[in-house]
């Protein structure tokens, strides 16, 4: 029995000296995996987070242009009944002035 105390000893210090560099190396490609993984999971969050705000930047510029066209429209409609207005409008003009000023049209 008291043989199998050195042997042990020496068999216990070979296998440090044998498996740390190993297990050195494994410990280190495991942390390289683990980041590029997280690094991975937050690049594709971020991929789906830009994508929709794109999406949404592009509808509100689809609905922005619809409203426009429809101002326009609606301006285009509302110019010659505006002018039948200051046109019918008896007097010195004082009326057709305050109009104007009351309901300017753009453009």
């Amino acid at each position: 029995m008291a043989e199998l105390i050195p042997i042990s000893l020496f068999i216990s210090v070979a296998a440090v000296l044998i498996l740390r560099p190993l297990t050195k190396r494994v410990g280190g490609l495991l942390e390289v995996v683990t980041q590029e993984r997280r690094r991975g999971l937050q690049e594709s969050d971020a991929v789906p987070e830009t994508s929709r705000l794109v999406t949404t930047l592009d509808r509100i510029a689809t609905r922005m242009d619809l409203l426009e066209e429809r101002m326009e429209y609606a301006e285009r409609l509302y110019v010659p009944v505006r002018r039948a207005r200051l046109e019918r409008t008896d007097g010195d003009g004082a009326a057709a002035v305050e109009r104007t000023d009351r309901h300017p049209v753009h453009g």
